[in-house]
């Protein structure tokens, strides 16, 4: 801190932006009013002394005005709604290691680990041909010539999405259409204009970030129109209880595109486990079905991962899952020249620069690794697709548009049996 008295601005220094605070000071003093705690003439009266505010250190508070302060002040608890429940999806399912990632381990490990890996894909999965269709909605989106090159390749994701949707049925009046991860409900407004009766329907938008420049803030004046958007963490949803779903007679649809990582499975559980409850009359059934675009696969964890019973019956263990998830990002970090030199190694997660002869040593080429990273994400979401197949669903994978357009081009389609 540097105490260096200036009539235009506050007096302290911020170390960490290497420049003074811009706040002005307090009439004659040198500080502002939340630096006057370094003010030795303030601090020693009662009546203008601060301090830290034990809720949020970043803000400071009057020693005198604490009790009220701690009433108003915005990080305090607030009253949780009723359909919050803290980690009703993130239990902790096993005891926590230490991450291990791919740098660490020996040559001979990871070879052992690739060939399990292949033995597994090849005793369950197949390659998938490509299925992008598109919806009439879109058409004028997909013609607009303002449109540039990477809101096409949005709008066509979005366009085989929904034309899915439409081939399961799925796009039905007085259903509940729920998009998590929902962002700037971009895809929801599609579904919207894609319903016959959009307001027959309701539209549920969750995220537990605020968005700006949402597409549904230009819905909020059709009063006809029931969309709804809650923050809250996924991890924390409890969905059978969020009021219009407890009171919603129709069935229910769970969206997502390109919800990273661990939140895909906290979402499949939400769906799966959280819609039913017995004190609002809620069954599984209401669930008619699910399309999920899956990305980001490295961002899974053991302790959320649905898919678990599979891996555990083919002998993967949370090691090897923490393996899994790291050679997963082989197939998205980036096409790599065909041959090996310096920057061969941009697939490795550590960019450790003592491992980049390693695959070459190996003899792991670049096509080679982006293969084997396509068939971790796949297992991976085979396990998600078994934890629905056992939840009496008929559940597939399916590759929705071809890898130019997204290299994350697979999803996670299931309808209920019951319906």
């Amino acid at each position: 801190m540097n105490e260096e008295s200036n009539i235009n601005h506050c007096a302290y220094y911020i170390t960490r932006k290497k420049r003074y605070c811009r706040m002005r000071p307090v009439l004659s003093r040198k500080f502002c009013p939340e630096h006057s705690l370094f003010d030795e003439v303030l601090q020693n009266n009662e009546s203008t002394a601060r301090m830290p505010c034990p809720l949020d250190r970043k803000h400071t508070c009057f020693v005198k005005g604490l009790e009220e302060h701690l009433k108003k002040c915005n990080s305090r608890e607030k009253e949780k709604p009723i359909y919050y429940q803290k980690s009703i999806n993130g239990r902790i399912l096993g005891k926590n290691e230490e991450k291990v990632t791919i740098s660490e381990i020996s040559d001979e490990e990871l070879t052992n680990l690739i060939t399990k890996i292949k033995k597994t894909y090849n005793e369950f999965l197949m390659p998938l041909e490509i299925e992008e269709i598109s919806h009439p909605v879109l058409n004028s989106a997909l013609k607009d010539s303002k449109n540039g090159q990477l809101a096409i390749k949005h709008l066509r994701q979005q366009a085989s999405l929904l034309g899915h949707m439409k081939n399961m049925k799925l796009l039905s009046n007085e259903t509940c259409f729920v998009e998590f991860g929902a962002g700037r409900g971009q895809l929801t407004s599609w579904i919207i204009q894609a319903v016959n009766n959009k307001n027959s329907c309701k539209f549920i938008l969750i995220d537990r970030a605020s968005q700006r420049h949402k597409f549904d803030t230009k819905l909020k004046y059709d009063k006809e129109l029931h969309v709804e958007r809650i923050r809250v963490d996924i991890e924390h949803l409890y969905l059978g209880r969020i009021p219009s779903i407890s009171s919603h007679n129709g069935n229910i649809v769970g969206v997502t595109k390109h919800l990273c990582g661990a939140a895909t499975d906290l979402a499949l559980k939400c769906l799966m486990e959280t819609l039913s409850d017995q004190e609002n009359h809620l069954n599984n059934y209401l669930l008619q079905g699910i399309i999920m675009a899956l990305c980001c696969h490295h961002q899974c964890t053991w302790q959320t991962y649905v898919g678990r019973t599979f891996l555990e019956e083919q002998k993967y263990n949370q090691r090897e899952f923490q393996l899994l998830c790291g050679i997963a990002s082989w197939a998205t970090c980036g096409r790599m020249p065909t041959h090996f030199d310096s920057n061969d190694d941009a697939c490795n997660m550590e960019n450790n620069n003592t491992d980049k002869n390693r695959y070459r040593r190996m003899n792991l080429g670049a096509d080679c690794r982006e293969e084997i990273g396509r068939q971790c994400k796949r297992l991976l979401d085979y396990g998600r697709m078994r934890y629905l197949i056992d939840h009496n669903y008929d559940a597939k994978l399916i590759c929705y548009v071809e890898p130019a357009v997204s290299l994350e081009n697979i999803a996670l389609v299931a309808i209920n049996k019951n319906l």
